[in-house]
């Protein structure tokens, strides 16, 4: 059983830091989001288009896959989606942390994607 174990586990482990991450990052932009005033309506619009962008990563991910390949596609997505953390503190406006939350998700589609390709 260890055996079968060991080989993927760090890949598991950096999943579980990924899902961690982005649990963390989804509550923390809604209390930043609070304690700059933004309306209730703003933050659901804002939240909303981090799924809108898993819909539209789940097409545009195999793409880009196909056309990088896996390695330079994780090393890419992970990029873009750090960057978008850091973009949410730089641009404190709904109308910007929308289309960056619509990245974030279209980009962490597109890395579940790479890993579970990894796993299996």
């Amino acid at each position: 059983m260890r055996a079968l174990i060991l080989p993927i586990l760090p890949l598991l482990l950096g999943v579980a830091l990924l899902l961690v991450g982005n649990g963390l990052f989804g509550t923390l932009l809604a209390v930043r989001g609070a304690l700059e005033g933004y309306s209730d309506r703003q933050m659901g619009l804002i939240m909303s288009a981090y799924f809108l962008g898993y819909l539209l990563g789940t097409y545009a991910s195999p793409r880009l896959i196909r056309s990088i390949g896996h390695i330079r596609a994780f090393a890419l997505l992970a990029a873009v989606a750090s960057s978008t953390a850091v973009l949410h503190l730089l641009w404190v406006h709904p109308l910007m942390w929308g289309p960056l939350r619509l990245l974030t998700g279209a980009c962490l589609v597109g890395l579940y994607v790479i890993i579970e390709s990894w796993l299996n």
